[in-house]
């Protein structure tokens, strides 16, 4: 079974292995914690653009192909090995490794299984996943499923507005399908957009990546609490921000 992996360090510790770390060190997700209030989560930059220091990151969007997925096969109580047909996208080898799989509708529908590994499977064909837990309720053919990525897996910069769960700001560079760890609590570098005022709660940007702004701007998108302001630095420029991500 899984456990919730803590990581006891000190500063410097955040910065280890960041942009050269190839290989998963911890399970994704993992927090690190320092004495002085700052927490971290262990995440895997996405495929497309590197992270950079001080710039807010959020989950990929859940793809609508890993929605409603059909279960070929019938699954008893106890399970840990199960089948669902893809749409039209398919998933590599342990894509979804960390990740959730939701059973949405019909038998054994309302519980929620953690994901171990999963085949190689194409568009429109069987994929096995194997599961951390067994399943509680047996599942028949009607039973259909949703598989979420961890969103640890595949981190990018937050677009502006955000479009998914915000995972932290980078403390450093991570390359690109590169792991390390992303601030979530404690004083934190960020990125700034607008006049923020010390005392006072951000928000992500809805007109800058990666950025946070003053909860005074009305744009659309702009409603997830990310922290209290420390110290003040110029619009475009890093401020000190007490985060409250998670």
């Amino acid at each position: 079974m899984p456990t919730m992996n803590i990581v006891a360090a000190g500063p410097g510790a955040q910065f280890d292995g960041n942009n050269t770390a190839t290989k998963r060190g911890h399970p994704l997700g993992s927090a690190m914690q320092f004495a002085d209030g700052r927490r971290y989560r262990y995440a895997r930059a996405g495929a497309s653009v590197a992270l950079v220091a001080a710039m807010l990151n959020q989950s990929t969007l859940p793809s609508v192909d890993f929605d409603e997925l059909v279960v070929p096969t019938a699954r008893a109580i106890g399970d840990r090995r199960i089948t669902v047909t893809t749409g039209s996208t398919g998933a590599a080898v342990d894509l979804l490794a960390d990740g959730y799989l939701n059973v949405e509708d019909d038998a054994g529908e309302g519980y929620l299984y953690t994901i171990k590994s999963n085949a190689a499977a194409g568009a429109t064909a069987a994929l096995t996943i194997d599961l951390f837990e067994q399943l509680q309720v047996a599942w028949t053919t009607s039973t259909t499923v949703g598989i979420v990525v961890n969103p640890y897996a595949l981190t990018i910069i937050h677009p502006s507005p955000a479009t998914s769960m915000l995972t932290g700001v980078s403390v450093g560079v991570v390359a690109v399908n590169n792991y390390g760890w992303l601030q979530v609590a404690g004083p934190a570098s960020v990125r700034t957009e607008g006049t923020v005022i010390i005392n006072e709660r951000v928000i992500d940007s809805a007109s800058a990546d990666g950025a946070v702004a003053p909860t005074a701007s009305t744009a659309a998108g702009e409603e997830h609490n990310v922290g209290v302001v420390m110290e003040v630095a110029a619009t475009t420029e890093q401020s000190l921000i007490y985060l409250t991500i998670s």
